[in-house]
């Protein structure tokens, strides 16, 4: 699964107006957004999402098994948002709790903060989805965002800052034959490229 691949894509419904149905964000926002879910997994803070009606902002910090990730939700629009709402579903794989729900009405430049603190049960292999419902004008909208939380963002580095680190810990292995050397014959000459 490609990195920043959202679960569920927005159906080309959500692109339609009229019906009740909400509108999704602009489909030609798809690579960009690829790029900011790339960078955010690797280093935050930074942009998740951001129109002519939103900016998204995340920060993250996570310690093992466990992280929060801030968003930072800012109109961006020359009017009022209102019925905004944040949702993140978690499943068995990934516990995802709201800490601070989003405000109900964004004025102009207005900013909030939505808090979600994130445990990681067992390995996944797609990021958890975003649902970002709102209204401005007579429209109302959904985005569906997948957030920048990766199998990677649980792991610890190991610091060894020198080949002696290295070789400390190497020793430090179980096993007898951590080791092993081969030499194959062949009648045909083996090229190297």
């Amino acid at each position: 699964v490609p990195v920043g691949t959202p679960a569920t894509e927005p159906s080309p419904a959500h692109a339609r107006t009229g019906d009740g149905e909400p509108l999704s964000y602009n489909p030609a926002l798809r690579p960009a957004m690829k790029a900011w879910f790339n960078r955010l997994v690797l280093k935050a803070p930074g942009i998740l999402f951001e129109n002519e009606f939103l900016s998204v902002k995340a920060t993250s910090e996570f310690r093992e098994y466990k992280g929060k990730l801030t968003l930072h939700i800012s109109n961006t629009s020359t009017g009022e948002i209102g019925q905004l709402s944040c949702t993140a579903a978690g499943d068995e794989e990934l516990k995802l709790m709201l800490q601070n729900p989003a405000v109900s009405t964004l004025g102009m430049s207005e900013s909030c903060r939505c808090e979600l603190t994130v445990e990681c049960m067992r390995p996944f292999t797609r990021p958890p989805l975003l649902s970002l419902s709102f209204s401005h004008g007579s429209k109302a909208f959904l985005y569906l965002l997948p957030l920048p939380i990766a199998a990677s963002s649980f792991l610890l580095p190991v610091a060894m800052n020198d080949k002696e680190g290295f070789m400390t810990r190497w020793r430090g292995l179980e096993g007898g034959n951590r080791e092993a050397q081969e030499v194959i014959s062949s009648s045909r000459p083996v090229s190297v490229q």
